[in-house]
């Protein structure tokens, strides 16, 4: 089973941030835009995990003294890997780096082996690698969109990936609330 821990993005989030992206979705209408209920911000890819209850309860014991807290847009961006991921990039804070860490050593032997470092950020488009011109002129247009949501963040989502021709179906496996004030 394909599985990832992830931030939910509220659904007053969703639409905000749907508004926002418009005008640059028109622009750019060859790329695979991700749908805004599928919008989340991955802490950790698992990859295929085949003892989803020992991972659930590792992450639960991992979890269990983590603090709610507070995340912030600051602003959109690119990842060139295989391919190019538009992303909206979120504040770093010490709250959700400890959350990262505490995730990465629970899952120790559970996890994906090329997780790259936590960066807080949400995928909303994936394209195949432009020419320098195109990636320039998206950059340049990226930088001035003005992407502004935030939201608090009261629980993460143990989510299984179900992969589709047109969008992946994401299945909730388990819930890890965080300690409200």
């Amino acid at each position: 089973m394909q599985t990832f821990l992830a931030i939910d993005i509220p659904i007053n989030m969703q639409s905000k941030l749907a508004s926002q992206l418009r005008l640059i979705k028109e622009d750019y209408p060859q790329f695979s835009w991700v749908p805004k209920a599928n919008f989340h911000i991955t802490i950790r890819y698992f990859g295929e995990v085949n003892n989803v209850e020992k991972l659930k309860k590792k992450l639960d014991l991992a979890l269990f003294d983590v603090p709610a807290f507070y995340l912030y847009s600051q602003g959109a961006g690119v990842f060139i890997q295989r391919r190019i991921l538009l992303h909206i990039l979120f504040q770093r804070q010490k709250t959700l780096e400890a959350l990262a860490e505490k995730v990465d050593i629970a899952a120790e032997g559970v996890r994906y082996s090329e997780n790259p470092p936590f960066v807080p950020h949400l995928t909303i488009a994936r394209y195949k690698i432009p020419s320098r011109q195109q990636y320039l002129h998206l950059k340049k247009k990226l930088e001035h969109l003005d992407i502004d949501i935030e939201f608090p963040v009261d629980k993460v989502v143990l989510y299984q990936s179900i992969f589709h021709a047109q969008a992946p179906e994401y299945k909730q496996i388990a819930e890890f609330p965080l300690i409200k004030d």
